[in-house]
């Protein structure tokens, strides 16, 4: 899941609108759930178990390192880039990174999340921070832009994703450490929308790796109304879970995780 091999920016964004082109439609979710690959869901289903209380550092499959104090506590939803994921959400609202910081903060807070959490990696290049979402999170938006996503502000401030990681450090926001190579080319991504249910990533890691979306903690009426208020937006449900899709998706297609045609499909949804 490296940035190498990556086709060019503008031809990287074209060919990923394109993909997921299903998003501008209104049934985009019933276009999704026949680009699914069914016959994964019974073993993941099967490896579902009680999430904790708040919200994980990211979707990344890989194992937190050893020397990490989070390696033991048990797995937290997940959700992409963690914290920097809803600070790219109310970016994509129209606000400053001061202000989506601040918002994030305040989001974790009005839905007892604890503390913020990012990831970086033990071996992260230089001008990178070890976290492949926010090493692409301004292609993604330029690919919800292209696709005309509900929700999207028509002035989006350009963040690199180095500024959104320091911001939210110096915010207090708790870094996870991983370790380990990417499996993009065996990994399965799972949606999950089982409510209070979570799979415990570092266990799969060897065997069944997962990229991981606990879509039922974060696209919900409670996280909507209260990120409505905070990003004065109003934002109907389906629009809201349309955005977190298209993040991840998008995310994904740029990291050369997400297959969602052919025999090697690997979107895996659990309900």
């Amino acid at each position: 899941m490296s940035a190498k091999d990556m086709p060019s920016s503008q031809e990287g964004t074209d060919q990923i609108s394109n993909q997921l082109g299903f998003l501008s439609k209104n049934d985009w979710l019933d276009q999704l759930t026949d680009k699914l690959n069914t016959e994964a869901a019974s073993f993941y289903q099967e490896n579902l178990l009680e999430a904790a209380q708040g919200l994980g550092y990211c979707i990344d499959e890989r194992p937190i390192a050893d020397s990490d104090p989070s390696k033991s506590m048990p797995p937290k939803p997940a959700f992409v880039g963690g914290a920097a994921g809803w600070v790219v959400m109310y970016l994509m609202s129209g606000q400053t990174l001061e202000n989506a910081v601040i918002s994030t903060k305040a989001l974790y807070q009005k839905m007892n999340w604890g503390d913020m959490e990012i990831h970086t990696d033990n071996h992260s290049h230089e001008g990178q921070v070890g976290c492949g979402f926010l090493n692409v999170q301004q292609s993604v938006i330029d690919v919800l832009k292209q696709l005309n996503i509900p929700g999207l502000s028509k002035e989006i401030n350009k963040i690199n994703g180095v500024a959104i990681f320091q911001a939210l450090k110096n915010a207090g926001a708790k870094v996870i450490t991983l370790t380990g190579a990417h499996k993009a080319s065996q990994a399965k991504v799972v949606i999950n929308q089982v409510v209070g249910k979570t799979l415990d990533r570092q266990k799969l890691y060897d065997q069944n790796p997962a990229f991981l979306w606990d879509a039922w903690a974060t696209a919900n009426n409670k996280v909507l109304t209260e990120f409505n208020q905070l990003a004065q937006t109003n934002l109907e449900l389906d629009n809201f879970t349309r955005l977190q899709a298209g993040l991840h998706l998008a995310t994904g297609m740029f990291l050369n995780a997400v297959r969602l045609d052919g025999a090697e499909k690997n979107v895996v949804m659990l309900s």
